[in-house]
């Protein structure tokens, strides 16, 4: 193909295709074809502006949000086995209080039945409850961006891979300790959604005029 055919492909793209163009090629690590920008008629440069805008807004979102679902989820499991441990010296210490006998000056009664233990199994609970419904909201809230981001692209497939797998990896994990943690912490609904929190990350994303609700 020779060098002026591309060139006139290129004076008929739209600023969406321009700015996947420019997509694609920072995905793929290559350099950005000159002919994307050059050619561009000056009614493209504010549509194809925030198109840009709002991927780069859905990069700084996620590379902050993410690397905080995933200390979160990191730090639920570490929760989850202290609280798994604590519940088996609980028990332990139940079925072996009867046996012992009086130890008077020895151990402390609350200590030896498992009742001290259980105290801070209850505020271990809590906290691990309020962690994990923290974690899910902030998950709910980068799917929802980033739905919002495919439909104004229109183009899913040209997103950060990682962002397509990780959201999904990070769901299955948090259902895989709600349920894990069922036995020693109770049952856990699925906070609502944060609007709040919603609302910060469409602001730093850069907003967008087709909302998935």
């Amino acid at each position: 193909m020779t060098k002026h055919v591309p060139k006139l492909v290129y004076d008929r793209l739209t600023a969406r295709e321009r700015a996947l163009l420019g997509l694609r090629a920072a995905l793929e690590d290559v350099t950005e074809n000159e002919n994307v920008r050059d050619t561009m008629p000056v009614s493209q440069f504010a549509e194809f502006s925030r198109l840009v805008s709002r991927l780069g807004g859905l990069q700084l979102a996620m590379s902050s949000m993410l690397p905080l679902l995933h200390a979160r989820v990191d730090g639920l499991r570490v929760r989850l086995v202290l609280l798994q441990h604590r519940v088996a010296l609980r028990d332990l210490c139940q079925e072996t209080s009867p046996l012992l006998g009086p130890h008077e000056g020895m151990v402390p009664p609350e200590l030896a039945d498992g009742s001290l233990v259980g105290e801070i199994i209850a505020v271990e609970s809590a906290r691990f409850r309020d962690v994990w419904a923290e974690s899910w909201q902030g998950l709910v809230v980068c799917e929802q961006v980033l739905k919002e981001t495919v439909v104004l692209l229109d183009h899913g497939e040209l997103l950060p891979p990682r962002l397509g797998a990780l959201l999904p990896a990070i769901r299955d994990e948090l259902n895989r300790l709600r349920a894990s943690a069922r036995p020693v912490v109770g049952p856990m609904r699925r906070p609502p959604r944060d609007e709040r929190l919603l609302a910060d990350l469409r602001e730093l994303v850069g907003g967008s005029e087709r909302r998935i609700v």
